[in-house]
């Protein structure tokens, strides 16, 4: 066998171990993230990318007591951190592990803090081995029940409102 061919090999052999490499799930660590308001008694954090999932959430030793995290749904996109107390800034103090395809994936984790009587929303974006965080604009926002259901409720009430005008302006 002469060197041409030993180099070949080696270099397949290394194209191969790559290959195998990035098909294995990553873990992706989101770490120094915490609550930026106070009064937080309840946070949601959800992927948007349907490739990436939540893998496991620890909260640091100097987070507030009686924190807790589970998922939101059965797909493990979104998680819900809540606490018997209510936080001030920066007393949650999680650290959040995401599965992806591979460690270049690029994904967003669009998140909501709800306190008494505000909440504070914003976007976290891996890219290219990195964190970028903002505040504000997000764009896959549930809607929370309590609100639906009021949109709801208005609907129906000017339904039956109309209805009612009908009937009234027929019999007069």
């Amino acid at each position: 066998m002469n060197k041409n061919h030993k180099i070949l090999i080696l270099f397949s052999l290394i194209f191969l171990l790559s290959l195998a490499s990035n098909s294995i799930a990553s873990t992706i660590k989101g770490s120094n993230w915490y609550n930026e308001s106070s009064g937080v008694y309840k946070m949601q954090l959800w992927v948007t990318n349907d490739d990436v999932s939540i893998k496991n959430v620890k909260f640091s030793s100097k987070s507030l007591e009686g924190w807790s995290w589970d998922y939101a749904d059965e797909t493990h996109s979104s998680v819900i951190l809540t606490g018997s107390s209510i936080a001030g800034v920066k007393e949650v103090l999680p650290t959040i592990y995401f599965e992806a395809p591979n460690v270049f994936n690029e994904f967003s984790v669009e998140w909501a803090e709800i306190a008494e009587g505000s909440y504070l929303t914003g976007t976290n974006t891996y890219s290219s081995g990195k964190w970028f965080y903002s505040k504000g604009d997000i764009t896959n926002s549930p809607t929370p029940i309590p609100e639906g259901a009021s949109i709801l409720a208005a609907g129906f009430l000017l339904l039956f409102w109309i209805r009612h005008k009908r009937i009234f302006l027929k019999q007069n």
